[in-house]
């Protein structure tokens, strides 16, 4: 499926930015833009393929599915600052108690925007699509999702605790 390819892209981007000694956060934070932009322009290719539109379908979905991808970036740009600022303060030794909260924090608070902005979206979707291609729709972003983060995963070091 597409969606493994979009994986080994993201690996692919990813890998030499995380494993250079010099620079680190800033390479990874470049190389997270350009992992974003990679499923970005893919994304929209998978939807195409595995949704299966009819000609009215395709016509009603996509204004109201850019509407939800950049209220999605909006969100995904905050979780890109938080992953850059913990690769910051992790490669240089620097990662605090009180820091460690706040990722934590940070984090939670991205993932209920998600939660959010996919329910905003919903009552459009259901307007333009049926409800099996609307659960399609939201599994294959949850496929798409986890499978960048299992990715991300691999490579963002986990926090020291001793």
């Amino acid at each position: 499926m597409r969606i493994m390819t979009i994986a080994l892209l993201i690996v692919e981007i990813l890998a030499p930015a995380i494993t250079q000694a010099d620079e680190r956060a800033e390479s990874a934070i470049r190389s997270f833009a350009e992992s974003r932009k990679v499923l970005q322009s893919t994304q929209e290719e998978i939807l195409r393929e595995e949704m299966r539109f009819t000609d009215e379908e395709n016509t009603a979905f996509w204004p109201v599915y850019r509407d939800y991808a950049a209220d999605m970036h909006i969100v995904r740009d905050q979780q890109t600052e938080i992953i850059a600022t913990y690769l910051e303060a992790y490669w240089a030794g620097t990662v605090t108690e009180p820091m460690a909260e706040g990722f934590v924090e940070d984090y939670l608070a991205v993932k209920a925007q998600l939660v959010k902005v996919q329910r905003k979206h919903l009552k459009a979707f259901r307007r333009v699509l049926p409800p099996l291609k609307v659960a399609r729709l939201y599994q294959l972003e949850t496929k798409l999702e986890s499978d960048v983060n299992a990715q991300l995963a691999l490579y963002v070091p986990l926090i020291e605790a001793e």
